[in-house]
């Protein structure tokens, strides 16, 4: 299990607008945060969460296939 960050926004001229970003280290912080507020949301709340490593993209994939 990792720790990643999730940052907490909403969008201040639509009040049902808001989100929840999950990025995986502290190298992005900053930037996503940057990126959000330039987009006119503001950031409600940067805090850690425990972040379990999801199986590889192409074998979920094709397991999803095999379901079908």
């Amino acid at each position: 299990m990792w720790v990643a960050l999730k940052i907490r926004y909403r969008n201040p001229r639509r009040p049902g607008e808001a989100g929840v970003k999950v990025i995986p280290d502290q190298l992005r912080r900053a930037a996503e945060k940057e990126i959000l507020e330039g987009l006119g949301f503001i950031v409600l709340e940067i805090a850690s969460t425990p972040f379990a490593q999801a199986p590889h993209a192409a074998d979920t994939f094709l397991e999803h296939e095999r379901l079908r």
